[in-house]
């Protein structure tokens, strides 16, 4: 559990604690989950408790509120393909596609599907540590969560920017969830995850 006290209130920690109101009282804030504002008042913390009982640890995710999440992936048969219209018109579907659509409807989040750059793909490791492709994407901050046959791996830090769900193919692939890395103390990713040695080329 992590708190900080401060003037500002800091959506980066699990509890905020703004600077004393009055002696001995403080407003305590917890963030939020992919919601604007990235923080919510929860209670007054006086003296030795707080002034209304608050819920600690309320459920963040079951409900994102239509948040727009977005997903990095590009087009990788039979996981992902495109149909391509008239007019520029591209449609996505494929079952990695299908998962994060059921996963939207469950989790009550919008989808917006972007692509790395041409010839990205995946990602690969540069020499000072960032990484391109979605795995970069991922670890800007610029995708939330990425398909694309991912294989569960931890291999060349790819932990540092990037966690997995739990496998659902016969390889052991699975999506990918961004780590919020403005944490010093833990990293957080949002969905289940395994390790497993393993990559794409």
């Amino acid at each position: 559990m992590a708190f900080v006290k401060s003037r500002d209130i800091n959506a980066s920690f699990l509890f905020s604690i703004q600077s004393e109101v009055s002696p001995g009282e403080f407003s305590v804030y917890v963030n939020q989950v992919y919601s604007r504002p990235r923080v919510a008042f929860l209670s007054t913390w006086r003296c030795i408790h707080f002034t209304r009982t608050p819920t600690l640890f309320p459920d963040k995710i079951s409900n994102l509120r239509g948040t727009t999440l977005n997903v990095a992936t590009f087009e990788f048969p039979p996981d992902i393909m495109y149909d391509r219209h008239d007019g520029g018109q591209l449609r996505l579907y494929g079952r990695e596609v299908e998962l994060i659509r059921a996963l939207s409807t469950a989790c009550n989040f919008t989808v917006n599907f972007l692509e790395p750059p041409p010839g990205e793909v995946w990602g690969a490791r540069q020499t000072n540590g960032t990484w391109t492709g979605i795995v970069g994407m991922l670890g800007s901050n610029a995708a939330d969560l990425a398909i694309a046959s991912l294989f569960i791996a931890s291999v060349k830090g790819r932990m540092d920017f990037q966690h997995f769900s739990s496998p659902y193919g016969q390889k052991g692939e699975g999506y990918g969830g961004r780590v919020d890395t403005r944490q010093t103390s833990r990293r957080t990713c949002y969905v289940a995850y395994f390790t497993r040695t393993a990559e794409r080329p």
